[in-house]
């Protein structure tokens, strides 16, 4: 786990206004120019404080995109642990819980953006503890998701997956914003549109899954009542040619292959010159 970034200010309320100023300024000249490009003098510059004092809240870049990293992070914990779970509505509960994070997506897309951009340079314990706030989200709406797919008949659903594409459809919002405003400018009907794209497919699968098993066991069902007949008519006793008896079907060739056997016999009974080998065996079915 990383520790948190150190400060030699004691007031947490000044620590919290400043290093929200700190996040405004740097998450708007890492946009434009780039992480490696922008300098602390730059920052400390667009700041409403000298470099010294900006100093007193970080230690260096790092510090300062793992601090808008922690903000995105603390506000998907509270947005989240505001939901309910519903076991009546679930589907109504992975709405909830998919529009508190779209509007955090709506409010913090340029820290969105920005960590898909720079999230390599964090160090590994740091990208660790930003990779893992995902489960925050994905935990609540993948329970929602399983609680649902278990009341609309569809086991085949992987929970976990539907709740990782909800959150990467949210995050279009912020990374493909351009795109998207053909479609819409509002994150409401946005929200609408992805959450019906989920829910419905969710439920159409379960109705596939229901109505599948429903055939499969239907035309299980005349495959044996097939057999059987077949077994039955190939069970009879076959007549003896050239002095030896003809083998009996036992019910491992194809469907296929009995029926031909039945039609050799058929052919053989009613004119003795066209005997023939039977397509299972070596041995004249005559």
């Amino acid at each position: 786990m990383a520790k948190k970034i150190p400060t030699t200010i004691k007031d947490q309320d000044l620590v919290a206004q400043r290093r929200g100023e700190i996040i405004d300024v740097a998450t708007r000249l890492f946009l434009e120019r780039g992480f490696h490009k922008t300098s602390i003098r730059d920052i400390a510059r667009a700041c409403p404080f000298n470099l010294a004092s900006l100093y007193m809240y970080v230690t260096s870049k790092e510090d300062i995109l793992f601090l808008v990293a922690q903000q995105l992070i603390d506000e998907k914990a509270k947005a989240m642990a505001a939901v309910e779970m519903s076991e009546d509505d679930p589907a109504g509960s992975f709405r909830t819980a998919l529009m508190s994070y779209c509007r955090i997506v709506h409010r913090y897309r340029p820290h969105i953006r920005l960590l898909y951009r720079e999230l390599d340079v964090l160090s590994p314990p740091r990208r660790e503890v930003v990779m893992a706030s995902l489960s925050t989200v994905t935990d609540v709406l993948s329970r929602s998701c399983e609680r649902e797919s278990r009341r609309a008949s569809s086991p085949t659903v992987e929970p976990k997956l539907v709740a990782l594409n909800a959150l990467f459809l949210c995050h279009l919002w912020s990374l493909h914003a351009r795109a998207l405003r053909s479609i819409t400018q509002n994150i409401d009907e946005f929200f609408d549109l992805q959450s019906n794209i989920v829910l419905q497919g969710l439920l159409k699968r379960g109705a596939e899954c229901s109505g599948g098993q429903e055939v499969e066991s239907q035309a299980s069902t005349a495959r044996r009542r097939n057999n059987n007949d077949i077994r039955v008519i190939l069970s009879r006793r076959l007549p003896v040619m050239n002095g030896a008896r003809a083998f009996r079907c036992d019910g491992k060739f194809a469907m296929g292959i009995r029926r031909r056997c039945l039609l050799a016999r058929a052919r053989c009974n009613t004119r003795p010159r066209s005997r023939r080998a039977c397509p299972c065996h070596s041995a004249v079915v005559c």
